[in-house]
């Protein structure tokens, strides 16, 4: 017997939210959409929308707006099975622009 509980019913709720939200910025940003599928090649992943939801978004907290972002390109590291942040990287905000961030070391970088 299956049960459904309101911690899997949120996190189904958020994934397709977040698809939703990613086809809709990257039908605005062909660059961002590149960017996205290079990275899932890279990890020999299926692309969206069938393929893995992103592993790490991230706010800008010291630029104006502070905007908030979809990482699609820089360093993967392979132990963590995530973007080294520490490096520079390339986000896609929910806007639809690209923005580059040289380190979190320079500047505040919040994961969400």
């Amino acid at each position: 017997m299956f049960i459904l509980t309101n911690s899997w019913f949120q996190t189904v709720t958020d994934n397709l939210v977040l698809r939703a939200g990613l086809a809709q910025t990257f039908d605005r940003c062909a660059a961002a959409r590149g960017f996205w599928e290079t990275h899932l090649m890279r990890l020999n992943l299926d692309p969206l929308p069938g393929g893995s939801p992103p592993e790490c978004m991230v706010r800008l907290d010291e630029r104006p707006d502070t905007p908030i972002g979809l990482v699609v390109s820089g360093r993967w590291d392979t132990a963590f099975e995530d973007f080294d942040l520490s490096r520079p990287f390339l986000i896609v905000t929910t806007k639809g622009t690209i923005e580059r961030c040289e380190s979190c070391l320079l500047e505040i970088v919040s994961v969400l």
